[in-house]
C-alpha cells in the first residue's frame, strides 16, 4: 500500500489508515505545515535546553561520558553504549485530580513550556481520525509524549521494535527538516505482522522481496508506525543533533507503554549525589 499521503487530500485518512494497517506506517505530508514552523522552532529550542539540563544532572549523578554511557532514567533513556541518541519523556501536563497534592515544581531547565501544547494539539488533530479509521474504534487515547535526539556523529541503531502489544502507535514529527545526512527513521514494511508459514511463526517482512523505506521529513510533517514495526534510526552524518517530537497513542483504554522508561528519577539521582558531597 502507498505509504505517502497527502494530508487533507481527498480519501486521505482512508489511505493513511490503509497503510498504517498494511505497512505498519505512514507518513503524513502537506504543502502547508502541518505542525507551524514557529511551534517547531520553540520546541526544537525547548529540546536543546531540556537535553542540555538532563546531560549536567547525569554528570552530578555519576556518568563520567553522559553524552555516550548507558541512561535509565524516567526523564531520559540512552539504550546503547555510544548510541548517542536520547529519548526524553515529557511530563504530563495538568493539574492534579481534585484533592489530590500538588507536585513539587520540576528541577530549573526542566519546566514544560507551552509550545509543547501546541504541538499535541497540532499532531493529534491530523492524527487521531487516522487512528480511529485504522482500528475501527470512536476514540484514541493520548498516552504520553517527547522527544527523540540523535546527537552529531550518532551511529546507525540497531532494528527494533518499540513493543509487542497490539493498539500502540508512534506519531513523530521532526522539529527540524529530517534528511539522509541526519538520520531518518528507516521501517521495514509489515514487520508488524507475524503468520504462521512451514518454518514456523515468521513476520510478513521478507527482507528478499522487500526493501526497507527511509523518508526524509520536512519539519512538522508526520510519521505514524505500529509500535510493533521493526525500525531504527540512522546515523547522523551532519554536524548538528537532530530533535523529533513524538507523542504515543493507544487504541485501546487502558493500554500504556510501561516498558520503555523506568520509574527511577535522574533529578533524584543527582540530588542525592550532589547530597552526599
Amino acid at each position: 500500500a502507498p505509504h505517502e499521503v497527502v494530508a487533507g487530500g481527498s480519501g486521505w485518512v482512508e489511505s493513511a489508515a490503509t497503510s498504517l494497517n498494511h505497512n505498519g506506517f505512514c507518513v503524513l505530508r502537506s504543502s502547508d505545515r502541518l505542525v507551524p514552523r514557529d511551534v517547531c522552532s520553540a520546541c526544537a529550542d525547548s529540546a536543546e535546553r531540556r537535553l542540555s539540563t538532563l546531560l549536567e544532572l547525569a554528570r552530578r549523578a555519576g556518568h563520567e561520558r553522559p553524552r555516550r554511557d548507558v541512561m535509565r532514567y524516567s526523564e531520559v533513556c540512552s539504550r546503547t553504549a555510544g548510541g548517542m541518541r536520547f529519548d526524553v519523556r515529557l511530563p504530563a501536563a495538568g493539574e492534579p485530580a481534585g484533592g489530590a497534592v500538588a507536585p513539587p515544581p520540576p528541577p530549573p531547565g526542566l519546566a514544560v513550556p507551552p509550545c509543547w501544547a501546541d504541538f499535541r494539539e497540532h499532531v493529534t488533530r491530523w492524527v487521531a481520525p487516522v487512528l480511529r479509521r485504522a482500528a475501527g474504534v470512536a476514540e484514541v487515547f493520548d498516552d504520553s509524549s517527547g522527544f527523540v535526539t540523535a546527537l552529531a556523529g550518532a551511529p546507525d541503531q540497531h532494528f527494533h521494535p518499540d513493543g509487542t502489544a497490539a493498539g500502540l502507535v508512534n506519531v513523530f514529527s521532526p522539529l527540524i527538516p529530517v534528511t539522509f545526512e541526519n538520520g531518518p527513521t528507516e521501517l521495514r514494511p509489515g514487520s508488524h505482522v507475524w503468520r504462521e508459514t512451514a518454518l514456523g511463526v515468521e513476520p510478513r517482512w521478507d527482507a528478499r522481496r522487500t526493501l526497507p523505506v527511509a523518508p526524509a521529513l520536512g519539519a512538522g510533517e508526520i510519521l505514524l508506525f505500529d509500535y510493533r514495526v521493526y525500525h531504527r534510526g540512522l546515523a547522523n552524518r551532519s554536524a548538528n543533533p537532530r530533535p523529533v517530537g513524538y507523542l504515543i497513542f493507544a487504541t485501546r483504554d487502558g493500554l500504556r507503554d510501561l516498558h520503555n522508561f523506568p520509574s527511577d528519577s535522574l533529578a533524584d539521582a543527582a540530588g542525592a549525589a550532589g547530597g552526599d558531597r
